[in-house]
């Protein structure tokens, strides 16, 4: 199993080795759990971390659930219930906020700094090049190696007339670093398509129930991926049905200048609830991102 390097601050690179979840019906191998109980500990009270510190003893209880719940609300995580994790959003949400204010713990099995050789590919050097803003890192692949961006949520509305559409969206993306801060990137653009009605409407709200996919590097992409690489062309592919309520997936793909997707820089996906005129169809829109509002 390949551990759990964060990365976002080059001068302060941990590794983090979890062999099993831990919490509510997790594995809770017990050195695993003295790890989860010692961040858990570390993470001040007003962070959400425990009022009343955790006994640290490797067993997993209702105070050790509760303490996970707590910084799963605080760290403002879509999923609350109990349990961290290898490498999931939880453990890498909490690992970073403890780095990046120095409260990672010390001597504990399983928390420490990476391998050498994952260390020279980080920061550069032993004939690995240097990262850097914009650069790829950790011999990325375009096409295959996710970034560090995710989609949380996305709202819109797009009207279809014919062959022809126009559609107007909101991409909530959250990034690895700044774990609860999502940013909403306006998108709108024009399209053709398919569909079984001569007239479509379909609206989504951020709030509606959607799944999101983490974003993967494209061929222009790099990664880490800077956030002014979201703005500018991005084609959208969308595939919805519905009877009034329904459901539809999107395909983004940021950079893309229309039918030229070797321009992608990253692709993304979601999938949620939409309502709308009942009917089916399948589009391709073209168009740009905005600055992130907020």
């Amino acid at each position: 199993m390949f551990p759990l390097v964060l990365n976002d601050d080059l001068s302060r690179l941990v590794q983090i080795t979890l062999q099993g979840s831990v919490g509510n019906r997790g594995k809770n191998i017990p050195p695993d759990v003295v790890l989860v109980q010692s961040m858990l500990n570390s993470l001040p009270a007003q962070q959400g971390g425990p009022a009343v510190k955790l006994a640290v003893d490797g067993r997993v209880g209702p105070k050790t659930i509760a303490a996970i719940s707590g910084v799963q609300r605080a760290l403002r995580r879509r999923v609350v219930d109990g349990r961290i994790d290898p490498k999931g959003p939880t453990l890498i949400a909490l690992g970073r906020q403890l780095n990046s204010q120095g409260l990672m713990p010390r001597n504990v099995r399983g928390i420490g700094a990476p391998d050498e050789r994952v260390r020279l590919g980080l920061i550069g050097g032993g004939g690995a090049p240097p990262a850097r803003r914009g650069s790829s890192v950790a011999g990325s692949i375009p096409g295959i190696s996710p970034t560090d961006w995710q989609f949380r949520s996305s709202s819109g509305v797009s009207l279809g007339a014919d062959i022809f559409g126009v559609a107007a969206m909101t991409f909530f993306l959250e990034k690895d670093s700044r774990p609860g801060a999502v940013r909403a990137f306006p998108w709108s653009g024009i399209g053709v398509g398919l569909s079984t009605t001569p007239v479509g409407l379909d609206i989504s709200f951020a709030d509606f129930p959607s799944f999101g996919l983490r974003l993967r590097q494209g061929i222009f992409g790099s990664n880490p991926m800077p956030e002014d690489d979201f703005q500018g062309p991005c084609t959208v592919f969308s595939l919805g049905a519905n009877l009034g309520v329904g459901f539809a997936g999107t395909i983004c793909m940021f950079g893309a200048i229309g039918p030229v997707v070797l321009s992608t820089r990253a692709i993304g996906a979601i999938a949620g609830l939409e309502v709308g005129i009942p009917g089916a169809g399948i589009m391709g829109f073209f168009g740009v991102t905005g600055r992130a509002s907020n």
